[in-house]
């Protein structure tokens, strides 16, 4: 299914800048504006090019369109034209068979994917036949007194050309704060660390921790407590470089003082920076209505085990507890694609109003932005196409395919 639409020009001029400790600023000028033209949605309520839930989306070397399909246990492959163009794998325990995808990737035409409940990697042909499989998983993980924490065996998210991988962890709980993991004094900090582990699932270092800063009040309804989580996260974003380069950071808290501004981050082995960029931001207040519409949001999710809740009475119990910022925070999404760029969404727009994305390339310089429907979110790109995920008022999801139009 083909179709062919032009994405409106921007609507608004915003400034964008870069810098390292030393480097120049970018001003908004010098970075362009990316027209995009939709060629290609896959996706339909049935039939054949209907998609379940959509994990990982990588792009080939040959221009095919690869989709694992977790509960489905298989990756689902379409032609550049979107067109179905096949299967690989199926659910099972045998050669070739999953029993769950959780990772995908290349090494050159060779098709990787893992499986997280088998702790097995298999590798595939160009033409999709089972070529080898192994368990590979990170070796069992627990911190020690005085920190707390565990996570189970999990297999790469990413290979690198040394051979070793590279995954966020399940969930871990550990108590530390402050530095590095290492050396952080106990508090109780919820996250995952991202791991680089050899063949054997010997973890060889850990690259960044991607964090979890939330809060917790207790809103009395009808004579109990309910728990109120906090609405709006600043905590840090951290997302695995696809192209093999490591973890990128986007530190989102701003720190006080006349020039607030954000930090991006690109982290590789022996948590070496590859580059350290501030960015200026402009502060834009938080919108009542938008701390609203989360209440709503939060209401409706509460609708069958607590009957009568009102978003007003939610929206009430954040700002008893100061869990509503003022402003907004300046990044909400953080994808690091097979390209190696780095796409940053930036802060939450207003109803009906489109996302802003800024692009960086693998060394953190900005040479591109561009917007997208708040809907869509950034899943793969190579080349000059780009591919979000998309899902529609029946939350059926769609892929739908650009081409950037760089100039």
């Amino acid at each position: 299914m083909t179709c062919r639409r032009a994405l409106p020009a921007a609507l608004l001029l915003f400034l964008l800048t870069a810098c390292g400790a030393d480097g120049p600023r970018h001003a908004e000028s010098t970075v362009p504006e990316w027209p995009l033209e939709e060629v290609v949605r896959i996706g339909s309520v049935d039939g054949e090019v209907a998609l379940t839930q959509v994990g990982v989306v990588m792009l080939a070397p040959d221009g095919r369109i690869l989709v694992a399909q977790p509960r489905d246990a298989a990756v689902r492959v379409f032609a550049p034209d979107g067109s179905p163009a096949g299967m690989i794998g199926r659910r099972g325990g045998g050669p070739g068979e999953f029993q769950f995808v959780s990772g995908l990737g290349f090494q050159g035409d060779t098709l990787w994917v893992s499986d997280s409940p088998s702790r097995r990697v298999s590798w595939f042909g160009p033409d999709g036949a089972f070529l080898d499989s192994r368990e590979w998983a990170t070796e069992r993980w627990s911190m020690e007194a005085p920190a707390r924490g565990a996570y189970l065996p999990t297999p790469p998210e990413v290979i690198l050309p040394d051979g070793s991988g590279v995954t966020l962890t399940g969930r871990a709980i550990a108590m530390m704060t402050g530095g590095a993991p290492e050396a952080r004094e106990p508090s109780l900090v919820r996250g995952s660390p991202i791991v680089r582990f050899d063949t054997t699932g010997t973890i060889l270092d850990t690259l960044a921790w991607e964090q979890n800063r939330s809060g917790n009040t207790l809103l009395n309804f009808q004579g109990r407590p309910l728990v109120m989580r906090m609405p709006v996260n600043d905590g840090p974003l951290v997302a695995i470089a696809r192209d093999g380069g490591g973890a990128v950071v986007a530190e989102r808290t701003l720190p006080p003082g006349p020039e607030p501004g954000w930090v991006l981050r690109r982290l590789t082995s022996g948590r070496d920076t590859v580059f350290e960029r501030r960015l200026p931001y402009t502060p834009v207040p938080l919108p009542g209505a938008y701390v609203t519409r989360l209440a709503e949001e939060r209401a409706a999710a509460y609708s069958r085990g607590a009957p009568g809740l009102t978003a007003a009475q939610i929206e009430a119990a954040w700002r008893d507890a100061d869990f509503v910022p003022e402003t907004l925070p300046p990044v909400t999404g953080l994808v690091a694609t097979q390209d190696g760029r780095i796409w940053v969404r930036r802060e939450e727009p207003a109803a009906g109003e489109p996302a802003r994305w800024e692009v960086f390339d693998a060394q953190g310089q900005a040479i591109g932005r561009l917007q997208l429907p708040a809907a869509q979110q950034v899943q793969a790109a190579a080349g000059d196409r780009l591919v979000v995920l998309e899902h529609d008022e029946l939350d059926v999801p769609y892929l739908v395919v650009y081409r950037i139009q760089e100039g």
